[in-house]
């Protein structure tokens, strides 16, 4: 029987592929009246469910027109040489990058520990709001190698560990790496005093920036706001009283 195995592709297959790609991407738009050179992949998609309608519920057999890097999963350069010895030293591991990677982030460890001084024992704290750690997938793309639920839990509590100790700037941009944004509103929304219009009604507003448009919402703060927290002061106040007796 024979061994199953991943099916490998030539550079010159995958280059072929792309080109015939770029090709059936400017028939598209035309057939579509729109630019070739600004035919983005989501124009693709909308493209292909207009021109393609299907009710299939699984949506990885409907049709589709994906670029050949999607399609084609990445492989590895040749690992060993003419004479069958591998290049890398930790090619038996059977996971040879992510063990290379693990050795590197341990490297900095060990070095930023060797050199921090008995002052600054204590763990430093960093801004990590507005950006998250790569999800496993993420790193299995960027590696080329399948990894375990745990084998991905010790990469990113070594990087925590970095993160704990005084890193210089050679050390940041490492981290970031393997980091994504991701957008955080609340750190830039600003909250309005109450203002009050000709009548002499009081009211706030609150302005969105959510593309593609943005909203503004006002509100009106009516006469019992005040007497509605005046009272919810004075039962605050007569429960405290109740507690203490």
């Amino acid at each position: 029987v024979q061994a199953s195995r991943q099916e490998s592709y030539t550079e010159d297959f995958i280059k072929k592929q792309i080109e015939e790609f770029n090709i059936g991407k400017r028939h598209l738009a035309n057939m579509m009246g729109e630019d070739p050179e600004t035919f983005a992949e989501e124009d693709i998609d909308r493209a292909i469910a207009y021109l393609f309608p299907s009710g299939l519920f699984e949506k990885r057999a409907r049709p589709m027109m994906k670029h050949p890097e999607h399609i084609f999963p990445k492989q590895r350069a040749t690992q060993w040489g003419e004479d069958g010895r591998p290049f890398h030293f930790l090619f038996y591991t059977g996971k040879q990058s992510y063990y290379s990677l693990m050795h590197d982030v341990y490297g900095k460890v060990m070095q930023l520990e060797k050199h921090r001084g008995p002052l600054s024992a204590s763990a430093e704290s960093r801004d990590l709001i507005g950006s998250r750690w790569l999800i496993k997938e993420e790193l299995e793309e960027m590696l080329v190698e399948k990894l375990s639920d745990e084998d991905y839990a010790q990469f990113i509590r070594l990087l925590e560990k970095l993160l704990t100790l005084p890193c210089g700037p050679a050390e940041e941009e490492f981290v970031q790496r393997f980091r994504r944004s991701v957008t955080i509103q609340s750190k830039k929304q600003l909250i309005e005093p109450v203002q009050y219009d000709e009548q002499g009604m009081a009211f706030s507003t609150s302005e969105g920036n959510d593309i593609p448009q943005r909203d503004c919402v006002r509100r009106r703060h009516s006469d019992t706001d005040g007497a509605w927290a005046a009272a919810l002061q004075n039962t605050l106040a007569l429960l405290a009283l109740l507690l203490l007796h």
